[in-house]
């Protein structure tokens, strides 16, 4: 299974890629390629030009969950797959119910921009809280269980439920999980819902604690310090071979992290691969 990075908040020196403030990946495993989040813009298709990735061959789109920085290159996406696609299917797109409720606060939009209704030609969308499995070990896990105390219990904005407006919990975020033979690689978006009850879920949703690797955004941005240092005490307790924080992960956080766990750093156009 190989991850590449298309949208990092982030590049590395010397890997001549765009960042913005957002996350998207392009994953390939067997014959499944998968594409999970679309950034903010554009930028993902710039970054999978240089990559010589042929993304209007996807067979899935991921949503995380439906924020500005995970969605709002959707449209971009649509028109590329209309202009460049030869395959006669539609790609199957895959998000919880609540993905594309509106979202915000005091004005500001901060959830998709667009109506999913407009890309039906292209998306044969599917909206579950429930697992379902991508092909090649990989799975979309569906509705986080938030188990523990210490993190996924902030509401951030609102969100519109019929006629009202209500704190939004972001019950939308969630993540994929890949078993291979080596153990379990965790994917997520931001982890909104609780980088720690995404992985425990995953755990036993493929009936395994071997967890190897854990990719993307941790939602460590000014946590307190219950978050942190559950976060890192789960963490110890999985060895981990390697740890890949990124998007919504803070410098401070990162820097704890490093201290006791295997922690690489990564940005736009980063490749990782599994067994």
């Amino acid at each position: 299974m190989r991850i590449t990075l298309l949208v990092d908040n982030q590049t590395l020196v010397d890997q001549y890629f765009l960042a913005e403030p957002a996350f998207s990946a392009w994953i390939e495993s067997g014959d499944t390629k998968l594409m999970f989040d679309t950034g903010y813009s554009d930028v993902f298709l710039e970054n999978a030009r240089r990559l010589r990735l042929e993304i209007s061959e996807l067979d899935t789109l991921v949503l995380s969950h439906g924020h500005s920085d995970h969605t709002w290159g959707l449209p971009a996406l649509a028109e590329h797959l209309r202009l460049n696609r030869r395959r006669p299917d539609r790609v199957r797109l895959i998000a919880h119910p609540e993905a594309f409720y509106e979202k915000g606060l005091d004005g500001e939009v901060y959830g998709v921009n667009f109506n999913i209704e407009d890309y039906k030609d292209v998306f044969d969308v599917v909206l579950t809280k429930t697992a379902v499995s991508l092909g090649g070990g990989l799975m979309y896990l569906g509705e986080i269980p938030r188990k523990n105390e210490f993190e996924g219990k902030l509401a951030i904005g609102q969100t519109r439920r019929g006629q009202s407006w209500e704190k939004d919990y972001i019950l939308d975020d969630t993540g994929l999980s890949y078993l291979g033979k080596d153990g379990l690689v965790i994917i997520s978006g931001c982890s909104h819902s609780g980088i720690v009850n995404i992985v425990e879920h995953a755990m036993t949703l493929n009936e395994t604690r071997k967890v190897i690797d854990v990719v993307g955004g941790l939602h460590l941005q000014k946590p307190t310090t219950e978050q942190l240092e559950g976060t890192m005490r789960f963490f110890e307790s999985l060895d981990l071979k390697q740890l890949h924080a990124s998007h919504c992960t803070d410098l401070a956080s990162k820097c704890r992290l490093m201290q006791t766990l295997p922690l690489t750093e990564i940005g736009s156009g980063s490749v990782l691969e599994y067994c």
